[in-house]
């Protein structure tokens, strides 16, 4: 019976692990040289780049001109979204109205524009907002949302931030790549 509980054990230790080098912040040298390059021309003035992958896809996290960007890219290094982080009165008023009505007691922590490109690889015309939010349920309890809008203000989703456990996983990072391009 130890046996078997110690071969269980090394199984979950062995899956957590593979699951956690596929997944999450990697270093620059992860990173195909097609993703980088693209990046770099795209963004000449990005400045403390983090890359993470996410499957087949790979997230760059910067700033850029004073904002955080977050922009994802596949394999073949083409951009897929862009999430920019606004200013709250950058939302439409439609959200502000939805969180006041339905989350009260709310705090806004960050607010992002979300571009897609359109079918003819175009950016600007696929718009959404995402909203995160921290509500006080009572006085021991807080929780994280994710509230997705259209680019009209109208909810289309939400996401709790316990969910998300991206940065739980670190890919053989090594802080001295930051110098590498």
């Amino acid at each position: 019976m130890r046996k078997i509980k110690t071969y269980a054990a090394l199984a979950i230790m062995l899956f957590s692990m593979n699951a956690c080098t596929k997944d999450g912040l990697i270093s620059l040298k992860k990173v195909p040289d097609n993703v980088k390059s693209a990046f770099n021309s795209a963004y000449t003035s990005a400045n403390d780049v983090e890359w993470y992958r996410d499957g087949d896809l790979y997230i760059a996290e910067f700033e850029q001109n004073g904002q955080e960007i977050e922009v994802t890219m596949n394999e073949n290094g083409q951009v897929i979204e862009i999430e920019t982080e606004i200013a709250v009165s950058e939302l439409p008023a439609a959200i502000s109205v939805y969180i006041a009505a339905n989350y009260p007691n709310a705090e806004i922590e960050e607010a992002e524009r979300i571009e897609q490109p359109n079918q003819n690889g175009e950016f600007g015309s696929t718009l959404n907002y995402s909203v995160e939010i921290e509500t006080e349920e009572d006085d021991d309890h807080e929780e994280e949302l994710e509230l997705l809008f259209d680019a009209n203000g109208n909810f289309l989703s939400i996401e709790s931030e316990n969910d998300d456990d991206e940065d739980n996983c670190r890919d053989d990072v090594d802080d001295d790549d930051d110098d590498e391009d």
